[in-house]
């Protein structure tokens, strides 16, 4: 796997935790994140690196 691959799947992890944050404030939001992510918000939240390249798809 093309470490390019690698390093933007965390860039974007981070961004998605970022976003993900603010967007937990707002339940209706937060719901939003949980069907894109597959994760519920408190993992979302816990999960500061790890990234999950089959949710990317």
């Amino acid at each position: 796997m093309p470490a390019t691959v690698i390093v933007n799947a965390r860039w974007i992890n981070e961004a998605r935790q970022t976003a993900g944050g603010l967007r937990l404030e707002n339940g209706r939001i937060a719901t939003w994140v949980n069907d894109r992510m597959g994760w519920n918000g408190e993992q979302l939240a816990g999960m500061p690196k790890g990234p999950r390249l089959e949710s990317d798809r």
